[in-house]
């Protein structure tokens, strides 16, 4: 044995290495926990969004974003209520 495996007559026990995966995959599952307790009702219905907006074609995407800013607008800041009947360029409730 060299001096480096022996400090003071006792050998030095070899450090087991921290697995790394399993580490990253508690982190995760630990942050997935929080995060969805820690959101409420408005951000996980404008999350549940998400998937609707990308499948908007690219050419279209900033329209029907600036389209839905404008109803929350006039909501939050006019009190006024918007009419969908092709103000946004949407077709709600009309067959």
């Amino acid at each position: 044995m060299s001096e480096s495996d022996v400090s003071d007559g006792v050998t030095a026990k070899k450090r087991k290495k921290p697995d790394v995966g399993q580490s990253l995959i508690d982190l995760m599952e630990a942050r997935s926990t929080t995060a969805s307790t820690d959101r409420d009702e408005d951000e996980l219905f404008l999350l549940s969004l998400g998937p609707a907006l990308k499948r908007i074609a690219p050419h279209q995407k900033m329209a029907c974003k600036m389209a839905l800013m404008k109803v929350i607008n006039d909501y939050e800041f006019v009190g006024t209520q918007p009419a969908f009947s092709g103000e946004y360029g949407c077709a709600i409730g009309k067959k």
